[in-house]
C-alpha cells in the first residue's frame, strides 16, 4: 500500500490554474469592487514586490501592514477592518470555480491504486477523486472542512504587535487573528486518521507537489510518528520538470531531518512523472 502526501504542486503539475497568481488574476478579472479593494489594500499593506506577496501568499498575510494602509488611506477604514471576511468569500469563489478537467498522467495513473492507496492532501480540489477515480473515502482533504462550505487558509500565528493603534490591537493584529491557520486545532481535531496510519501496511510513502512550509510540517511529523516504520520499505520525493537542484534539495533535506527525528532511516528518493 502507498501513502500519497500531495501538495499544490500536483494541480499545477495538471495544469490546473491553482497557483496564488491565479488567484490574483481571478481578483483582477472578476471586475468587482470588493475584488479590487483586496487587492490593493493587499499590495499596499505588504513591504515587499507584489510577486512575492503573491508567490508566498499565505505566509505574507502574517506580515501585511494594514495600518500602514489606513493611516494612509483613510477611505480603506472600513474595508480594511471587514477585509478578512471578504478574502474569505472571494477564496472559496475562486476554489470553487477552478477546472479540474484534465487528463491524468499514465505514469502515475500505473502507481496509484484508486481503491487500495491512501492520500493526505493539502489540495481544495476533488482531482484525484475525477481524474484518478479515487474513493473519496481514501483521501483526507486536511484543509477542507465541510465541501463549499468552509476552507482552512491562513498563516502560522505570530507574536502580536501591541504597539498598533486601535485600541493597542490595531487592525493588522485583527485581520492577522482572523486568518491564523490553527495547525495545532486541526491536527487536533483530525486526530484520530493521523492514528489509524498504525492499522495500515504502508509500504512506500510519495511527496508530490508538497512545499514542506513550516506551517504544514505538523501533520508530515504526525503521519511519521503514528505509521508502523517496519512496514515502511521506500519514500520517494517528486522533482517536477524545471525545478532547481537547490530547490529539490532544500525539500529532501527537510523530509530527511524529519525522518530522522520520527526514528525512521530510509533514504529519500528522487521521483518523476516523464510526459503526460
Amino acid at each position: 500500500m502507498n501513502l500519497f502526501i500531495m501538495g499544490n504542486g500536483f494541480d499545477i503539475d495538471h495544469n490546473i490554474k491553482s497557483s496564488y497568481a491565479d488567484f490574483k488574476n481571478y481578483l483582477v478579472n472578476l471586475d468587482d469592487l470588493e475584488a479590487t479593494t483586496c487587492i490593493e489594500i493587499m499590495e499596499k499593506g505588504h513591504n515587499n514586490s507584489q510577486g512575492d506577496l503573491w508567490s508566498q501568499l499565505e505566509k505574507n498575510l502574517g506580515h501585511l501592514n494594514l495600518d500602514y494602509v489606513i493611516n494612509n488611506n483613510f477611505e480603506y477604514l472600513t474595508q480594511t477592518i471587514t477585509l478578512s471576511e471578504i478574502f474569505s468569500k472571494l477564496f472559496k469563489g475562486w476554489v470553487n470555480q477552478l477546472d479540474n478537467e484534465r487528463k491524468s498522467k499514465k505514469q502515475l495513473q500505473q502507481l496509484i491504486n484508486p481503491t487500495n492507496d491512501l492520500f493526505f492532501t493539502f489540495n481544495y480540489t476533488n482531482t484525484l477523486e475525477y481524474i484518478y477515480n479515487v474513493n473519496e473515502s481514501n483521501i483526507k482533504y486536511i484543509h477542507v472542512v465541510k465541501e463549499g462550505e468552509f476552507y482552512e487558509f491562513g498563516h502560522k500565528k505570530i507574536e502580536i504587535d501591541t504597539s498598533s493603534f486601535h485600541y493597542n490591537f490595531g487592525v493588522s493584529n485583527f485581520f492577522k487573528q482572523q486568518l491564523i491557520k490553527d495547525t495545532s486545532s486541526i491536527f487536533q481535531r483530525n486526530s484520530d486518521w493521523f492514528h489509524d496510519l498504525k492499522n495500515y501496511e504502508i509500504n512506500s510513502l510519495y511527496f508530490y507537489g508538497f512545499s514542506f512550509a513550516d506551517i504544514d510540517l505538523i501533520y508530515i511529523k504526525g503521519i511519521l510518528n503514528n505509521i508502523d516504520e517496519k512496514q515502511l520499505k521506500s519514500i520517494h520525493l517528486y522533482s517536477y520538470k524545471g525545478q532547481l537542484e537547490c530547490d529539490y534539495n532544500n525539500q529532501k533535506d527537510i523530509l530527511t531531518g524529519l525522518l530522522k527525528d520520527a526514528n525512521i532511516e530510509l533514504e529519500v528518493k528522487k521521483f518523476e512523472i516523464l510526459g503526460d
